[in-house]
């Protein structure tokens, strides 16, 4: 052909159909690769109006027939991957392709020469070298990373690019001003320089109308492509030369002119404040001047004007403009005025083009200046818009209107939005997504304030019905049928036809979708029943609502008949709880029974589709587990339908009411169906118990489908047949829709069966076995389990590994698969397996996973988790750790590594509990670095969540650690008496962390006398422990803060319960941490009040252990000669009431269970009258004393009357004026002591925490 480029008379006698052109470039529009999809140039934009002309602009006219294959890949707008252009074409779209690929990889001296000789081609006036191809080829070159940056190899690619900016070809300059600005962003900023230099030098040397409008849509693409901060030096002379070339009276001249400036202003950003008024200037004498007007231009001006439209050029750079100031706008009046001004003379202009590019700026306007124009002629502007014949006007228009109701929906349509006539625009209008958005975000405002208003609106579009639809219902809703055929009156009018399209009603039906679901989440009080007849109330819209569903439910179009059973489902589900007003113990819904059902029926017949019959089944579950007719005898064909097709899906062929031979994908998607809605029913039993009298009859038979189909599903999903390792399109094609299907149901499923594990385990277990699951029936435990554990083990396993690549998953689906997980993992399902390496390994690896990246709610369950593994693993039971000879023992398992998987478990339980008690560990350094769950450094969970938290993984683990060997317990309770220790410094403790610790106190004492040798250890650990917290206390003395306060209280609290517990088992009576305790005890009685009540309460304490533990009563004899001087010395050392209360409650224990109680009264009683013979000695205390003496008198009179006797005179005087103060009698301290009965009990009953 290149011999004969020149030869041919017509294009049709060449052999290249072609001629060489390329498809990547169609007018203005650059296609980089075959996997980008770039927005179209603006004078390309196809509509329906202008796609004729558009035809004209185009060198090759796609058509199906030349890749049938690219329309199996067609994108969600309809168009193609790959253009759909002759095999002749594409083979020059391929060479650009791998010339592409191949430039970028030759040395600097080849890619010169290649330069060269494409420079000489563009330049040639022969036409045997496409010069735009090659342009094109050059320019998706420049965005390879691997571009040369040889200064010799920029030099040829200017020269080329030069070549192709004079060019006499519009759209051959277009490409190369595009790709000059892109090789300036690959140089420097001296690049940048010199080629604006040269491009200024052109446009003043070169006369040339192409040559100057080349050159000054380069300076643009400059601007753009290299950025402000390198040709923002140069952003004077641009405007200046711009500015120039836009007065130029040539049409292409200005046109590119005006393109270049609005390239230079929209990336110009904040740098082009200073010029705006010069532009605002420049746009309006351009628009005002003769010289560019195109009416009054020459013929040939004016034919070249058509092509480039100046003026819409004009209102493209006004709205660019707008765009780019944005809310400056507020602050400059005088430019507010000229847009205005300007607005207002280019919207008078009925060019499409134009009107597009004005309801532009005027979007831009009121969305940064609202002020600044009026929203009443705004939207009676866009209404003329909308209601405008052509296509870009309509669809600008719209878009702006949807801007405009997502601000306010009410200011724009009103208390008349039916001028507006938005349900026949969409009814009839090809941008039915934009008027769907403009109703979504109207109903999203106003629906939960009017939503008897919108269902009005709504019924409105439903209300007329087609002839023969009519027809063809009226003989299955006869009135005089029974409830079997019960239904609403249908208006036969022959005259009556159909004013809105089939897809118009279906968008008003899920219009009725959105409003119910709204006021159910907004105002659910419009959902129940209101003695006040609120006009919004739905309730007494049940009956219009069901009206409307069987209607749509019985219509012939699937999309209809399906809309109308979701609307049904919204119904059940929305209402099912209202009462019925004039029946209190019915339902609202059981007076529609028999309509519900009747509107089902159609679902299930032979013209009916399967997603319509599955969601009816869904429908028919909802109802029956919705509660409004609890009587199985009462629930009529709704449960007949369900029970039907459970009969049917045993069989081979599934027959579902009159729907036969069906697919392969709609058989597998309605068995799926009906068993996920009996699986729903199940879930639902366990806490409505009117549903077991509809499930447990169909319970055996529903285990086995369930099972059989998440056995397929499993198959599906991971066997040889998946739809990623089948190599046949077809098969790959259809698993991969039945995989889709079975994605929806089986969670449902699964759900079902762990039910059944908790509520009918005989069930559960006849289904597992006779998938091959071996039951030992004494100790209900399989060692090898049956396949379904491994289904069920894979699927929730890969589920939950899934779910762990995203912190904090919100998806509740994920926490009831873990759940189920949960009940998989126990003996009588998985036997001994999971305890094998590998199995243990995974679950293991998902667990640590769970706890770092989930929420709470997912950590408490992998407690749970660890804890049955831990109770249930064969080594931590005594019939499952005989010797491995027995036959309940599987050979496969090594009980060598029973304390390691243990080890593991309780490892991950301890992560648990410190992550959620924010717990430190101490580094290589010496420091203290937090260790925070991955979940809880992200997304802050409430602080009694977290202790909550904390609390069960603590218990998990103090009972974890009973399982292992008393040796490795040693090791583990000193773990955990680290987190008590950790835990006392918080100010926030609470009362179960010490009821935790009374638990591992005891279990060390028992493991100290089971294995003595751990004893050694066991007491080292405790005094140890003992030594970390009492000096909490000395702490305090020294730096009184908060933390310090709440430390000492917690310490002194556990150190008490660490000796009265263990101490004397582990502890000699001389240890040092016993004397530190005494230390500090004694200093809390005069230390402040938080302290002194504590240390009572402590003392308290230890005496009521006095009689049966050595080191309690060791430590309280050499506690109360502390005591007794603190006594003795109030009020000074305690200036708050309240001290001698509780000192008279120790008394009293004292009296109760000390052996030496004549000798305890010896200083008991002269520390009391002490104390009360101070002058400073409150009326309150004394009062108090005196019942302290009463109290121990009545209790042990001769002790009392012995001591008496051993004082001194003036002792005896003092007591015996206390006890005659309190009694209120003139009796000697002797006749007292004959006749004592109980004269006051005290009623103090302090609480210590």
């Amino acid at each position: 052909m290149a011999a004969a480029a020149n030869t041919f008379d017509s294009i049709w006698t060449t052999k290249d159909p072609s001629l060489g052109l390329t498809s990547t470039v169609s007018n203005y529009t650059v296609k980089t690769s075959d996997r980008d999809i770039v927005a179209r140039h603006w004078l390309s934009q196809q509509f329906d109006e202008n796609f004729p002309e558009l035809l004209l602009y185009t060198p090759i006219l796609q058509a199906p027939e030349y890749d049938f294959a690219s329309v199996l890949n067609m994108l969600p707008d309809g168009s193609t991957l790959h253009p759909l252009v002759p095999p002749e074409t594409a083979s020059i779209d391929a060479a650009i392709d791998i010339f592409v690929q191949l430039f970028p990889r030759e040395t600097d001296k080849i890619q010169q020469g290649v330069l060269e000789q494409l420079a000489s081609y563009i330049a040639s006036p022969h036409l045997d070298k496409d010069p735009l191809a090659l342009v094109r080829a050059f320019k998706q070159k420049l965005k390879s990373s691997k571009t040369s940056k040889s200064t010799r190899t920029f030099e040829f690619a200017l020269d080329l690019l030069h070549v192709g900016l004079m060019h006499s070809d519009a759209i051959l300059r277009f490409v190369s001003a595009e790709a000059l600005g892109a090789l300036c962003s690959m140089g420097d900023s001296a690049l940048v320089s010199s080629e604006i230099q040269h491009l200024t030098q052109q446009i003043v040397d070169n006369q040339s109308p192409e040559a100057r409008a080349g050159c000054a849509l380069a300076l643009g693409y400059i601007h753009q492509s290299a950025g402000s901060m390198t040709a923002g030096l140069h952003l004077q002379k641009i405007f200046g030369v711009l500015f120039s070339l836009c007065r130029d009276p040539h049409p292409i001249v200005h046109f590119w002119a005006f393109e270049g400036l609005s390239l230079t202003v929209e990336s110009a950003g904040i740098s082009f404040n200073s010029y705006l008024m010069s532009t605002l200037a420049l746009i309006s004498s351009v628009y005002t001047s003769n010289t560019h007007d195109p009416e009054t231009a020459e013929i040939a001006m004016s034919n070249i004007g058509y092509t480039m439209p100046l003026v819409r050029s004009l209102v493209r750079c006004l709205n660019i403009t707008v765009g780019v100031l944005g809310p400056d706008l507020l602050e400059n009046s005088k430019a507010r005025k000229i847009i205005q001004t300007l607005i207002f003379q280019l919207e008078q202009v009925e060019d499409p083009g134009i009107r597009v590019e004005i309801v532009k700026t005027k979007e831009l306007v009121s969305l940064f200046v609202p002020g600044a124009i009026n929203i009443a002629e705004y939207i009676s502007f866009l209404k003329e818009g909308v209601d405008n014949g052509s296509a870009r006007v309509q669809f600008a228009s719209l878009k702006a209107l949807q801007q405009l109701v997502n601000r306010c929906a009410h200011d724009v349509f009103g208390p008349s939005p039916s001028n507006w006539h938005l349900w026949d625009i969409l009814d009839k209008t090809t941008h039915k997504i934009q008027v769907q958005e403009i109703f979504n975000s109207w109903i999203h405002q106003t629906a939960h304030l009017e939503p008897v208003a919108w269902i009005r609106q709504c019924q409105t579009v439903l209300s007329n019905s087609n002839t023969d639809e009519a027809k063809s219902l009226k003989e299955l809703a006869d009135p005089t049928l029974d409830e079997e055929t019960a239904t609403f009156a249908i208006d036969t009018d022959p005259g009556k036809t159909t004013a809105y399209t089939w897809q118009t009603q279906v968008f008003a039906l899920e219009c009725i979708h959105s409003v119910l679901q709204l006021v159910s989440q907004q105002r659910p009080d419009l959902m129940q029943l209101d003695p006040g007849n609120e006009p919004q109330n739905l309730v007494t819209r049940v009956g219009e609502l069901v009206r409307i569903a069987f209607n749509s439910s019985t219509a012939v179009v699937p999309g209809l008949r399906l809309a109308g059973v979701v609307l049904l489902q919204d119904i059940i589900r929305n209402f099912k709880n209202v009462q019925d007003p004039d029946f209190e113990d019915l339902a609202l819904l059981e007076q529609y029974q028999a309509q519900i059902g009747s509107a089902l029926t159609p679902a299930f017949s032979a013209d009916s589709t399967a997603d319509v019959a599955a969601r009816a089944i869904d429908v028919c579950a909802d109802f029956i587990a919705s509660g409004v007719v609890k009587d199985v005898c009462k629930m009529g064909r709704i449960l007949k339908f369900l029970v039907s097709a459970l009969e049917n899906c045993k069989a081979e062929t599934l027959v579902i009411g009159e729907m036969r031979n069906l697919g392969e994908t709609a058989e597998t998607m309605l068995r799926l169906a009906v068993v996920s809605a009996w699986a729903e029913l199940q879930i639902a039993s366990c806490t409505q118990r009117h549903l077991l009298d509809v499930v447990r009859p169909h319970l055996s038979d529903l285990s086995l489908l369930w099972l059989q189909s998440l056995a397929d599903y499993a198959n599906l999903r991971f066997g040889p047949h998946s739809p990623e390792s089948s190599s046949q399109p077809n098969i790959s094609l259809g698993n991969e829709a039945l995989l889709h299907v079975y994605d929806k149901s089986w969670h449902v499923l699964v759900d079902a069966i762990a039910s059944l594990v908790d509520r009918a385990p005989d069930i559960a277990a006849r289904a597992f076995g006779t998938w091959g699951s071996k039951y030992i029936q004494t100790e209900n435990t399989s060692p090898r389990p049956g396949k379904i554990f491994y289904i069920l083990f894979g699927l929730c396993h890969e589920t939950l590994l899934t779910a762990t690549n995203r912190v904090a998953s919100s998806d509740d689906s994920v926490l009831r698969i873990l759940h189920v997980y949960e009940k998989v993992l126990r003996p009588s399902i998985c036997g001994f397996e999971i305890y094998q390496d590998e199995i243990f390994s995974e679950t293991m690896d998902l667990l640590y996973r769970l706890v770092s990246t989930q929420r709470l709610d997912f950590q408490k369950v992998v407690l749970k988790i660890a804890r049955n593994l831990v109770v249930e693993h064969p080594s931590s039971h005594p019939i499952r750790s005989r010797r491995k000879s027995e036959v309940d023992v599987d050979p496969r398992l090594d009980f060598s590594q029973d304390v390691d998987q243990i080890f593991e478990l309780a490892r991950l339980t301890n992560i648990v509990v410190c992550a959620n008690f924010d717990i430190t560990e101490r580094t290589s350094h010496g420091e203290f670095s937090p260790r925070r769950l991955a979940y809880n450094a992200v997304i802050e969970a409430p602080t009694a969540s977290l202790k909550s938290m904390g609390y069960q993984g603590l218990d998990s683990l103090v009972e974890i650690i009973e399982v292992f060997p008393s040796v490795i317990k040693v090791d583990l309770y000193n773990t955990v008496l680290y987190v008590f220790a950790c835990l006392l410094e918080r100010s926030d403790m609470d009362a179960p962390i010490l009821s935790s610790l009374t638990v591992v106190c005891r279990h060390i004492v028992t493991t100290s006398i089971v294995d003595p040798a751990t004893r050694q250890p066991l007491e080292l650990l405790t005094r140890t422990f003992l030594a970390q917290i009492i000096p909490y206390f000395q702490r305090y003395r020294y730096n009184p803060t908060s933390a310090s306060i709440h430390a000492a209280h917690n310490a002194l609290m556990v150190s008490v319960i660490v000796l009265t517990t263990i101490g004397d088992k582990l502890l000699p009576s001389s240890d040092s941490s016993i004397a530190d305790f005494i230390d500090a005890i004694s200093q809390g009685y005069t230390s402040s009040e938080v302290f002194w009540k504590v240390s009572l309460q402590c003392t308290r304490t230890i005496l009521r252990s006095a009689s049966s533990n050595p080191i309690a009563s060791e430590i309280f004899n050499r506690l109360l000669p502390y005591l007794l001087a603190t006594v003795s010395l109030y009020p000074l050392s305690h200036p708050t009431e309240g001290f001698i209360e509780l000192v008279g409650l120790i008394f009293e224990d004292l009296n109760i269970s000390f052996e030496k109680v004549p000798f305890a009264f010896a200083v008991i009683l002269p520390a009391l009258t002490a104390c009360a013979s101070k002058p400073r000695t409150s009326t309150k205390d004394k009062s108090t004393v005196s019942a302290i003496l009463v109290t121990l008198a009545t209790s042990n009179p001769n002790a009392f009357k012995i001591t008496l006797s051993s004082l001194e005179p003036f002792q005896q005087s003092q007591m015996e004026e206390l006890v005659r103060t309190k009694s209120g009698r003139k009796r000697s301290s002797a006749g007292i002591m004959e006749n004592a009965t109980p004269t006051i009990s005290l009623k103090t009953n302090f609480d210590f925490e």
